[in-house]
């Protein structure tokens, strides 16, 4: 009895040894080899890199000096759309510049005894000047974590190039045709009196995508062939249409 039970049992390892060997596992149907993949991408809004838009607008600040040219509220400002690049040095600090396209307008007060651009009073009389722009600022972020904008002082300079300029008048005529009065507009381009290049410090007051903004220019926009200037201050907002 005992021998049969050793060969049964030696009969039974090797029927499944055969069972075994034709057994197989779980056949590998996708595979993909990653690469590096970092616990923390350098780029963010407060990452090592990012970059954005921004929209901007301002009213110049008419001020009662009198080196400075009077001006009308609130047709006197600037428009401006650019491109920003932050670069994170430290924890609360960073690089930022920009550039972008800008447009300054401004009304000139037609009151009695001014002698720019002419001495005539017109029914209004505006410079509009339009070109390129670039700064470069200092950023400080106050305080919150977190992978957005967030609160933060920027402390900078901006350069502006001038490239086109229009001084635009508009007058009213009485008229002898069917309506009782005939506006005539007139625009004359390439201003000489207009400097090219100027520059302004600037200062901004963050609130994520919304800003608080002043600058103030701290070189002629009107040339030495006028003893008055135009208008220095300018305080507005902007907004970045950022996407979290």
């Amino acid at each position: 009895m005992e021998r049969k039970k050793i060969a049964a049992g030696i009969i039974l390892l090797f029927l499944l040894s055969i069972v075994q060997a034709n057994v197989k596992a779980q056949d590998l149907i996708f595979e993909k080899w990653l690469d590096h993949s970092p616990d923390h991408p350098n780029f963010g809004p407060n990452r090592r890199h990012f970059y954005h838009a921004f929209l901007s607008t301002s009213l110049t600040i008419p001020t009662s000096g009198t080196l400075t040219i009077n001006t009308d509220q609130p047709f006197t400002g600037q428009i401006t759309v650019g491109f920003r690049y932050k670069l994170k040095v430290t924890k609360p600090f960073a690089i930022v510049s920009e550039c972008g396209i800008n447009r300054n307008f401004f009304r000139i007060n037609q009151s009695p005894g001014r002698n720019f651009p002419d001495t005539l009073i017109h029914q209004s009389q505006s410079i509009i000047t339009s070109g390129l722009f670039s700064g470069i600022f200092l950023r400080v972020r106050l305080g919150q974590r977190g992978d957005y904008l967030s609160k933060y002082i920027d402390l900078g300079i901006t350069a502006q190039a001038s490239i086109i300029n229009h001084l635009v008048t508009k007058d009213v005529f009485n008229s002898a045709g069917p309506k009782p009065y005939l506006i005539e507009k007139t625009t004359v381009s390439g201003l000489k009196n207009i400097n090219t290049l100027t520059y302004k410090a600037y200062v901004r007051f963050g609130f994520d995508r919304f800003s608080l903004i002043a600058s103030y220019r701290l070189s002629r926009l009107v040339n030495t062939s006028s003893l008055k200037d135009l208008p220095d201050l300018e305080i507005g907002f902007e907004i970045s249409p950022v996407r979290y």
